[in-house]
């Protein structure tokens, strides 16, 4: 299902991140994904903390 947020809510989540990991939380927590995928795997810090916060996921 598609996120819809207005410019203000992206700007207000931007605002109150403080690293490029906790602006994707705050992104993801406003329509929690049950699967997801990553393109480009470094070392697996971001899914470690995707994985870490969304425990509902069941494909990644």
């Amino acid at each position: 299902m598609p996120i819809s947020l207005t410019a203000p809510d992206i700007a207000r989540l931007i605002a109150g991140a403080p690293s490029r990991f906790d602006l994707w939380v705050r992104l993801l927590r406003t329509n929690p994904p049950d699967s997801a995928a990553e393109i480009g795997v470094w070392k697996g810090d971001f899914a470690k903390v995707i994985l870490s916060n969304f425990s509902n996921l069941t494909k990644y």
